[in-house]
């Protein structure tokens, strides 16, 4: 079971979005040390838009990959206009 305070708040938080979004969708891995390894989350709208426009948005989290040790975070993404 996953006791990081951190990420239970996370985990939290999502469930707690979907409940006023039916159409949201999570998932997530852990390492066999029960360490969270991958979380996914989409909510409804961006997954009627991606129907719509094929349009993709990717959040990446490099933690403490960085020269300085720093946490990195990148949003990207494309429409349907490129």
């Amino acid at each position: 079971m996953i006791k990081d305070k951190d990420v239970c708040v996370a985990l939290s938080y999502l469930a707690s979005k979907f409940a006023n979004d039916p159409l949201s969708y999570s998932t997530f891995l852990t390492t066999i040390d029960d360490r969270l390894k991958h979380l996914f989350w989409g909510n409804g709208s961006s997954k009627v838009d991606y129907e719509c426009f094929s349009d993709v948005r990717a959040f990446d989290t490099t933690y403490k990959k960085t020269k300085y040790n720093n946490p990195l975070v990148i949003f990207s993404g494309c429409n349907h206009h490129s």
